[in-house]
């Protein structure tokens, strides 16, 4: 990722980072660096976890080029920022965005910055997908209602068994 389109969005006066934060591109908690390794890594021999040998792995699509904008401080993320980043993908013509966040309640199209950017993703033949919200408080609650929007959501079975002796 390139330090460059961050400091644009600074520069741009729609960024301004934390106290606690730092003016980098960087991933704080891994959690892009996984999205981007599920996605497209190459072949990796003898990869293993927790001393589990695994063999040989890849990502699902290892000759994909992927760009990683960086849009939120910490836990802060302004709807301008979100919408700049929309704007720096569309204007570098990518043609998927995946959006790895969203709010914890469901907005109205017209004020929710991720249904926004992905609007005009959409007009411009670029398919989004976002997280559909995994808090709650049902099985089937979703943050995200945009039409346009393709959403993805973490499902768990949570199976308890017990055996009487």
């Amino acid at each position: 990722m390139q330090s460059s389109v961050l400091n644009h969005a600074i520069e741009r006066g729609l960024a301004k980072p934390p106290a606690t934060c730092c003016n980098s591109p960087r991933d704080i908690n891994g959690h892009w660096m996984h999205i981007v390794f599920t996605a497209a890594c190459g072949l990796v021999s003898q990869a293993n976890m927790y001393d589990l040998e695994l063999g040989t792995t890849r990502g699902g699509v290892p000759l994909v080029h992927i760009a990683v904008y960086k849009s939120c401080w910490n836990e802060y993320c302004s709807d301008a920022d979100i919408l700049a980043t929309f704007d720096d993908a569309i204007a570098e013509g990518v043609d998927i965005i995946s959006v790895s966040m969203g709010g914890n309640s469901p907005q109205h199209y017209f004020r929710d910055p991720i249904a926004i950017g992905a609007f005009h993703a959409i007009e411009r033949g670029i398919s989004t997908s976002n997280s559909a919200g995994n808090g709650g408080p049902n099985f089937f609650t979703t943050t995200n209602l945009s039409p346009w929007l393709l959403s993805i959501e973490l499902g768990q079975k949570v199976c308890h068994t017990s055996t009487d002796w």
